[in-house]
């Protein structure tokens, strides 16, 4: 009896080591993926300069502004439909029937067909969108509804047909970040997944603030559901050498970066930064020129795959 005990203790010591030796490689398989590139990357001194972009970027709310026209019922009875959301009518494109009347619907104009109405079309329109107030428009609610249905009633809205060839979108910026601002410039906004380019139309100074027109001239057919939108707006949008700001350091008055030289040496290369993110900056590429005495000076700097010490000084 004795015997059959160590027999089977004896067997289950191959199972106990399988299952630890299991446990120890899962251990260091862990360790190896997800732990030793950040202990790695936490005591990396050096980074390559390397190409690449920096955008300033203004977080905003803004409220779109169409040329649109929203068309009543005239009669009661019952909607046959011949044109659907989004499509782009001809005048003379016929839209739907009101059976009981036999009243007929046809485009009298150019434009995008929509059936989202959301009783705001009447106030943000392009004729008076500079007369608008942030706090009195904040101050709206806007509750997008889709008309579609089957039965009409007297003047209720139908649908709007929408002009497509330009569209606005109006925001307010402070005081701090109206610079970024000019008249005419391009800039890109953020709508869902899109990137929509785009001008600034006008600035105008309200109090302490400054309204800001943006216009726009390419149009989707979600357009037309959209009012009120918190979204990103890219002012500038820089390419060149990126430089992350704690490599950047400032030796006797000079700004710049130690770079390693072909004997393996830090040495101290001046920079001059073209705009910075906070984070990174953008600098000038090989060369740039400096006023120096009165006389126009090359001096010598970065250029890109130069290994550059990330902070402190050599040896440090």
């Amino acid at each position: 009896m004795d015997q059959r005990k160590r027999t089977k203790k004896r067997d289950r010591h191959p199972k106990k080591m399988i299952v630890l030796v299991y446990v120890a490689a899962m251990l260091i398989l862990f360790t190896w993926i997800y732990i030793l590139p950040n202990v790695s990357e936490a005591f990396k001194r050096t980074d390559l300069v390397e190409y690449g972009g920096i955008q300033i970027k203004d977080e905003i709310t803004c409220y779109i502004v169409r040329s649109e026209t929203v068309y009543k019922a005239n009669s009661s009875g019952v909607i046959q439909y011949f044109a659907a959301e989004g499509d782009q009518l001809r005048k003379g494109s016929k839209i739907l029937d009101i059976s009981l009347e036999s009243s007929g619907y046809f485009a009298d104009q150019i434009g995008m067909l929509s059936y989202y109405i959301d009783g705001q079309e009447s106030l943000l329109k392009p004729e008076t969108m500079n007369t608008l107030k942030q706090e009195e428009i904040s101050a709206l609610k806007f509750e997008v509804r889709d008309t579609t249905r089957e039965n009409a009633e007297l003047g209720e809205p139908l649908f709007k047909i929408v002009n497509s060839d330009n569209w606005y979108a109006v925001t307010w910026i402070d005081k701090a970040s109206i610079i970024k601002y000019e008249k005419g410039k391009t800039i890109t906004l953020a709508l869902g997944e899109e990137s929509i380019d785009g001008t600034i139309e006008d600035i105008i100074k309200r109090d302490e603030t400054f309204m800001v027109i943006l216009k726009f001239k390419h149009y989707s057919a979600d357009m037309a559901k959209l009012r009120k939108i918190k979204t990103q707006i890219v002012t500038a949008d820089y390419k060149g050498l990126i430089i992350a700001n704690e490599s950047i350091k400032t030796i006797e008055e000079r700004t710049g970066v130690y770079v390693r030289d072909i004997n393996g040496n830090f040495v101290f290369k001046p920079v001059k930064v073209i705009i910075s993110d906070g984070t990174h900056s953008l600098v000038e590429s090989a060369f740039y020129y400096e006023n120096i005495g009165g006389e126009s000076k090359k001096i010598e700097t970065v250029d890109i795959y130069d290994e550059i010490l990330r902070n402190g000084q050599p040896n440090s």
